[in-house]
């Protein structure tokens, strides 16, 4: 009796130990799994490029921005009139829908690129000049 009461209390606190080992993995699961849609996401992407403009015309000198998502995948990216277009781009077609984002608190004046499949990019502010310049860093 005495032996059959200690094996169940011991596989008791076995399964409870396992099932909060398991509760714990499937939130980090849950946890990369998320952080990878926003990465995916052209919408983010864009929002940060219009701030990384934005922030690179608060300096003074000039001002070198890089950002480089850590996935496999690429962009197209069109500036123009303070208006941000992407896509996500695998294979040389869209595989999101394009993302616009902008209007006249977006960036600055003076932005306009057209960028085709690439993996990230480079905001550039010459010292001096109130040109800015993105264009491909991959």
């Amino acid at each position: 009796m005495k032996g059959t009461s200690l094996t169940e209390a011991l596989l008791i606190i076995l399964v409870i130990a396992l099932s909060i080992l398991f509760l714990i993995e499937i939130g980090k699961f849950f946890n990369d799994f998320f952080s990878l849609l926003v990465l995916y996401s052209p919408e983010i992407m864009v929002r940060d490029i219009a701030s990384l403009v934005t922030a690179s015309a608060s300096f003074d000198g000039s001002a070198n921005f890089e950002y480089k998502p850590p996935i496999k995948l690429t962009y197209n990216l069109v500036v123009k009139d303070r208006v941000y277009e992407a896509e996500l781009v695998k294979g040389g077609s869209a595989i999101r829908p394009t993302v616009r984002f902008g209007g006249s608190k977006a960036g600055v004046d003076g932005v306009e690129v057209e960028l085709k499949n690439v993996p990230g990019f480079s905001i550039l502010k010459k010292e001096g000049e109130v040109k800015y310049e993105i264009k491909s860093s991959g």
